[in-house]
């Protein structure tokens, strides 16, 4: 595995965790929103 290999899967791996914690931080802002909401 040469170099630029190594570097264009470590960009994925950054991009891909990313996108998790976007989704995590997106989710927990509705359901923050939901609850504020009701009260």
């Amino acid at each position: 595995m040469n170099l630029e290999n190594a570097v264009l899967a470590h960009q994925r791996l950054i991009e891909e965790l990313a996108g998790r914690i976007a989704n995590k931080a997106d989710a927990w802002v509705k359901d923050s929103t939901q609850k504020c909401s009701v009260y």
